[in-house]
């Protein structure tokens, strides 16, 4: 009947959280997005509401930026009054968090991301503002890194005053979290991955930043690794005064978690990944670190499995004094799980498949004169089941075990078994571990 009842069944329906009322005909439109999919249009005979609105004075207009274009991931354009028109336009739109009145045609671009795509561009008779800004004085320039460089994962450039205007135009930017200021021509270059895509370069005439950082007392050399190389998974090397500057560095790195650095040239090699790309290398001159480590004692050797081996998965072989030593190598390197400790010359092999459980065996599941045909990982001489259960613990992709008690082979299997898939055999007894 009218735009009353129109809200009234907006009312009665769980998502309508919106409502165009068309007069030629009464016909009621119930919405599930506030201001429809992408924002109103200007249609003569339509009225149109969200269920709830802010009709508020606008008192935001402090974050206009005059002469700057937020380009790109547009909603909705249409012309109107005035900037506070767009606003109260942007309040109406869901998805609205910016947008661009552009003065020769007073049209108001709505845009679904702060500092619209990629950030702003200067351009003469345009203002463009995010619905929530911060124009606080700008405290973050301790973190401001002189004399480099941090290039990649650019969004914009473009010419500012100062490094202040710079880190404004990154705060106005969705997934601006890094900058570089060029002084040659102040160019600003707002970036969207701390310390750019892999770290920083020695540069003169630069300064970058990340728009947080640390800057606190290194505390954490007691993870360095004297006479060790981490080699591979490399971001970026450079040159440093010491192993207190190539820890800086990695902090400021994104992907950073480990580093090297080399006596001789004092030169820093920033890595993505624990340990390097697969564990320890035994390297004089070098020393290397994980940002986070564990330099607590070895307290689980009571998962070492004497007379066995576990092979294959190597990461890494080193020449180590004992187990323990071993252990902690294991810790240092990302991937690794599991270790075998050759006596005979003290060799540590790093592994990338699991291995130790000393929890009680539960043999309630198991099934007398029965076996499990096929899927078999491996076999092996051993006591008895419960050795067989403990093996396949100890077994990455085990999930079955069969013990033939007649010659003590032990058999790992890959795979589950169900009830009608058994095979009699006298003397054998399966089991599936997670019974």
């Amino acid at each position: 009947e009218n735009e009353e009842e129109c809200v009234k069944h907006c009312r009665d329906t769980e998502l309508c959280v919106s409502l165009t009322f068309r007069e030629s005909d009464q016909r009621c439109y119930l919405k599930s997005k506030r201001g429809g999919s992408s924002g109103p249009t200007i249609d003569a005979g339509h009225k149109s509401m969200n269920m709830e609105c802010d009709n508020s004075a606008v008192t935001n207009l402090n974050c206009l930026r005059k002469g700057l274009n937020f380009p790109g991931n547009d909603l909705r354009n249409l012309v109107v009054e005035n900037e506070e028109e767009c606003v109260k336009h942007c309040r109406d739109t869901e998805l609205c968090v910016s947008l661009t009145f552009r003065e020769s045609d007073q049209r108001c671009y709505l845009r679904s991301k702060r500092g619209g795509s990629i950030g702003p561009t200067i351009t003469a008779g345009h203002n463009s503002m995010n619905m929530e800004c911060d124009n606080s004085a700008v405290t973050n320039l301790n973190c401001l890194r002189q004399g480099f460089n941090f290039p990649g994962n650019d969004l914009r450039n473009l010419i500012v005053e100062n490094e202040e205007e710079c880190v404004k135009h990154c705060r106005d930017t969705e997934l601006c979290v890094s900058l570089t200021f060029r002084e040659s021509d102040q160019r600003c270059y707002l970036r969207s991955k701390r310390g750019g895509s892999s770290g920083p370069t020695i540069d003169a005439g630069h300064k970058s930043m990340n728009m947080e950082c640390d800057n606190s007392a290194i505390t954490n050399l007691d993870c360095l690794r004297k006479g060790f190389d981490f080699p591979g998974n490399e971001l970026r090397n450079l040159i440093v005064e010491n192993e207190e500057e190539c820890v800086r560095h990695c902090r400021d790195t994104e992907l950073c978690v480990s580093l090297t650095f080399r006596e001789s040239d004092h030169r820093c090699f920033l890595r993505s990944k624990r340990g390097g790309s697969s564990g320890p290398t035994i390297n004089a001159g070098l020393k290397s670190m994980n940002m986070e480590c564990d330099n607590s004692a070895v307290t689980n050797l009571d998962c070492l499995r004497k007379g066995f081996n576990f092979p294959g998965n190597d990461l890494r072989n080193l020449v180590v004094e004992n187990e323990e030593e071993c252990v902690k190598h294991c810790r240092d390197t990302e991937l690794c799980v599991s270790l075998t400790f050759r006596e005979s010359d003290h060799r540590c092999f790093l592994r990338s498949k699991r291995g130790g459980s000393n929890s009680q065996v539960d043999l309630s599941c198991s099934e007398e004169d029965t076996k499990f045909h096929g899927q078999d990982i491996r076999s092996i001489i051993l006591d008895n089941l419960e050795a067989c259960v403990n093996a396949c613990r100890d077994t990455q992709d085990c999930l079955a075990v069969e013990f033939d008690d007649t010659n003590f082979r032990c058999y790992l299997k890959r795979s589950e078994f169900e009830w009608w898939e058994f095979q009699s055999k006298v003397g054998s007894t399966s089991l599936n571990i997670n019974c």
